[in-house]
């Protein structure tokens, strides 16, 4: 079985990893505008093959699309129109309203199956593939209906070989659970990297800083070619939750000011926390969406 992957950094290359540990596929074959991660990915067999445009692709079993969103939107109709009938294409894309707009009507849009792998680095790059790292994580499966059950099946059989279990939703619902989970995250570590970089002597509090630090921090290192596209794609409900991480901020300031309901707050928290263990001992995953 040949299988094609657009798009070969960070969650290209662990997909292709983990499709060749596995004995997934018979060939892969990538495709990628950076020569740099062409050659370090068929240099260090992470794919067999390079193609250099999408017809070169169109006779493969899979087509997988891990490029950054806005290349999604614009190519994705591209990609199926060049694509054999048969072929099933999937994205991993974490916005996926723009690009149901973008699919609507498509005479192929059966052949695609909305997906996003609930996992990856604060890096980039298929010199930080790895294996293994979508095992145990979730995938979501955005718009089912409008996927043939054939793509569908295929998707669900080779995401759940790479050890992930899937969850459905619109991609509405989608983009508004990510803007929480996911982009406003992003965007809180963004903001604090250049809070501290703003501030006087910020290289000797780095020298200073702990684990607390170093944890908010991390995802500051994340991509701005890949972040920046996110953003706009999902601006509505990222802006949104960030409308209301500003309104907790200001009940953090208020309570800092009036030294009162400091406890409260932390307490309140701490929910989340502990809702957060009990998911990772699975043991509300599956009943949060057993009727969806």
């Amino acid at each position: 079985m040949k299988i094609a992957i657009i798009g070969l950094g960070l969650i290209g290359g662990s997909i292709a990893k983990d499709i060749k540990n596995k004995n997934l596929a018979t060939k892969i074959i990538g495709l990628d505008r950076s020569r740099e991660n062409i050659n370090y990915a068929l240099n260090q067999g992470i794919i067999d093959e390079v193609a250099s445009s999408y017809y070169e692709l169109s006779d493969s079993e899979y087509i997988i699309l891990t490029v950054p969103v806005n290349v999604i939107k614009k190519d994705i109709c591209d990609i199926l129109d060049s694509m054999h009938p048969d072929t099933t294409l999937f994205d991993v894309a974490s916005c996926k309203s723009e690009i149901a707009k973008a699919t609507n009507g498509h005479i192929r849009r059966k052949n695609y199956v909305s997906c996003h792998p609930m996992s990856g680095t604060e890096f980039s790059g298929p010199e930080n593939a790895m294996t293994n790292l979508f095992n145990g994580k979730v995938n979501i499966i955005c718009d089912k209906e409008l996927s043939g059950l054939v793509h569908l099946n295929k998707v669900q059989l080779i995401l759940s070989e790479l050890g992930m279990e899937t969850v459905y939703m619109t991609s509405e619902v989608h983009d508004n659970y990510i803007a929480f989970i996911s982009h406003l995250p992003h965007v809180l570590a963004f903001a604090l990297a250049n809070t501290i970089v703003n501030t006087k002597d910020f290289e000797k509090m780095l020298l200073l800083s702990g684990g607390g630090f170093k944890t908010s921090i991390r995802l500051a290192h994340s991509s701005a070619s890949m972040w920046a596209p996110i953003f706009e794609q999902n601006k509505s409900a990222t802006g949104k939750a960030i409308d209301l991480f500003i309104d907790e901020l200001t009940k953090m300031k208020s309570s800092l000011s009036n030294c009162s309901d400091s406890e409260k707050l932390i307490k309140s928290a701490n929910v989340v926390t502990i809702k957060l263990k009990e998911i990772e001992n699975n043991k509300h995953k599956k009943k949060c969406y057993e009727n969806n």
